[in-house]
C-alpha cells in the first residue's frame, strides 16, 4: 500500500502541466555578466542627473578632476514606508567630487558643490597617492554571494582615468575610497 501511494504521486507529478519561465514585461534589456566601461560611465552620469542635476553633473564632467561613485547594497536595506502607506527601497549611496582650485569640493543637493572636511581630503588624497590603488584591475569579479556592487569613475590631471566596477569582496584600498566618498 505504501508504494502504490507513491507511484499514484509519482504518475500524478509526471501529469503536472510544463510551466516555461516567462520574461517579466518591460524587460527587453540584455544585460551581459562582467564589467562594460560604457555601462558604468552611463549609470553614473544618470544617476549623478538625478540627484544633483544636469548643471552640477556637466560641471563636475568638466572639471580637471571628478570622482563619481555608486555603491549598490548586496543584501537590500528593510524599505521605507511612504507617508501614504507604499514601500520604496532606498536609493543607492552616491558621491560626486570635483577638485577646484587644489580643493576637493563634495556635492549636496540644494547647495551645490561644497568643501571637503579637510582630514577626509587628506584620507583621499593619500588613497590616490598609493601606487597600488592604481595598479588595481577594472573590475573585480565576485568573491561571495551578497551581489554587492561598487561603481567609480575617477578623472585627475596627469593620470589615466579609470572605470571601475567592484563586487563583493573587492580590493580593500577600492573599498576604502569608495566609502570615503561616500561617507563625505
Amino acid at each position: 500500500m505504501k508504494h502504490g501511494l507513491t507511484l499514484i504521486v509519482a504518475l500524478l507529478a509526471g501529469c503536472a502541466p510544463v510551466t516555461h519561465p516567462v520574461r517579466p514585461p518591460g524587460r527587453s534589456e540584455k544585460v551581459r555578466p562582467g564589467f562594460d566601461p560604457a555601462r558604468v560611465r552611463a549609470d553614473l552620469v544618470k544617476t549623478a542627473r538625478e540627484r544633483f542635476g544636469a548643471q552640477m553633473t556637466d560641471e563636475a564632467l568638466g572639471s580637471d578632476a571628478f570622482l563619481l561613485i555608486e555603491h549598490y547594497q548586496g543584501l537590500s536595506l528593510p524599505p521605507i514606508v511612504e507617508p501614504n502607506g507604499s514601500y520604496r527601497y532606498p536609493d543607492p549611496p552616491f558621491a560626486m567630487l570635483i577638485r577646484r582650485d587644489g580643493q576637493w569640493m563634495v556635492a549636496k543637493s540644494g547647495r551645490g558643490f561644497v568643501a571637503l572636511a579637510p582630514e577626509r581630503a587628506m584620507a583621499l588624497q593619500a588613497a590616490l597617492r598609493d601606487r597600488s590603488f592604481w595598479r588595481k584591475p577594472a573590475y573585480v569579479a565576485p568573491e561571495c554571494t551578497d551581489a554587492g556592487l561598487s561603481l567609480l569613475w575617477l578623472k585627475i590631471p596627469r593620470k589615466p582615468v579609470l572605470i571601475r566596477q567592484g563586487s563583493c569582496g573587492g580590493t580593500k584600498l577600492g573599498q576604502r575610497l569608495i566609502f570615503l566618498a561616500l561617507d563625505s
